[in-house]
């Protein structure tokens, strides 16, 4: 990478923390806390309990299982994941 890129990345980097520390002073405890679980969903769809469950802990992030094989195309992975961020709602 030359100087000029890592200079560039550094600066980013920087306007990011900024932001990202902005963001964190706005949260309450209870947002802070439920960032730090994981749960996991399983299945090509989110159900209502899920998205009630995930807005009401202000879960911070999922896993995606496909026990029953039910995950084929990638936009269904795409769609759960949006579905996700909606019912986060924290940004």
């Amino acid at each position: 990478m030359d100087c000029h890129m890592h200079r560039l990345t550094e600066r980013l980097a920087w306007f990011a923390q900024g932001n990202l520390d902005q963001i964190i002073e706005t949260m309450s405890l209870e947002e802070k806390v439920g960032q730090i679980f994981i749960s996991f969903i399983y299945g090509p769809e989110l159900s209502s309990l899920a998205e009630e469950t995930i807005e009401k802990s202000k879960l911070g992030n999922i896993i995606l299982y496909n026990w029953a094989n039910e995950l084929i195309e990638p936009n269904q992975v795409k769609n759960l994941q949006i579905k996700f961020n909606n019912a986060c709602k924290m940004l």
